[in-house]
């Protein structure tokens, strides 16, 4: 009981709703509809299928193997990530650690006596300033700023106002996910996204210099490792 068409062209569409309980597990229902062209459906009676409609529902379950990457975000440059802030992002330490930079001790000579010439001169040495600079945090595969981040900024900021001799370095790093070459640009995309926003705040952008280091491998926390370093600008 064959029809009279060993093959049939045909158009329809399915909707499907899905929801992972898991990382690697996904739970789906689907249903849709497709018409067939020709004379009936192949060894299918007339009296069985009338019309060339095909519909069909079901309920899937699928296993998805290795691990599931974040996808990039409308921000990311990839921004330049000017840098993005989202809420605190687990991972991140509340207090990141800072990196010291020490100013050279300020010396002050006093001019000689006039009436006493060979009086050994009385130099006083100022004791030396410390300067933190507090470290820029990001979000997986972005080098926008987060919103988090601005107070932190805005430090910087205030101590480049302060110390307006004062030359620094914006080191970028990433972690250990991605390539090298990839988390290479993103590190230096991160340093100059910081410096735009300290130049945009009216800081020159001759007191600036930016490094991009890529892969952090000495820092086992990606939180941590996802950072922009400022330094003190060795002028050697």
């Amino acid at each position: 009981m064959r029809g009279d068409n060993n093959w049939h062209f045909g158009a329809g569409g399915n909707l499907s709703a899905g929801y992972r309980i898991s990382e690697n597990l996904l739970l789906e229902v689907y249903s849709g509809i497709t018409w067939l062209s020709g004379n009936g459906m192949d060894g299918m009676p007339k009296h069985v299928r009338k019309e060339n409609f095909i519909w069909e529902s079901g309920l899937k379950l699928g296993w998805t193997f290795g691990k599931c990457g974040k996808k990039t975000t409308a921000s990311t440059i990839h921004s330049v990530e000017p840098l993005a802030q989202q809420p605190h992002t687990p991972g991140l330490p509340a207090e990141p650690e800072e990196e010291l930079v020490t100013v050279e001790p300020i010396v002050t000579v006093e001019p000689a006596q006039p009436q006493q010439p060979k009086e050994t001169e009385n130099v006083t040495e100022a004791e030396a300033v410390t300067i933190e600079f507090p470290a820029i945090y990001f979000v997986f595969n972005s080098i926008s700023i987060a919103p988090g981040e601005t107070a932190k900024m805005q430090e910087i900021l205030t101590l480049l106002r302060e110390n307006p001799d004062l030359g620094i370095t914006l080191t970028g790093w990433c972690d250990n996910r991605g390539s090298v070459a990839v988390n290479k640009r993103i590190s230096i995309q991160r340093a100059v996204a910081v410096k735009a926003w300290l130049v945009k705040n009216g800081i020159s952008a001759d007191r600036i210099r930016t490094l991009g280091e890529g892969i952090d491998y000495n820092e086992p926390d990606a939180g941590k490792a996802r950072r922009v370093e400022a330094g003190k600008e060795d002028k050697r």
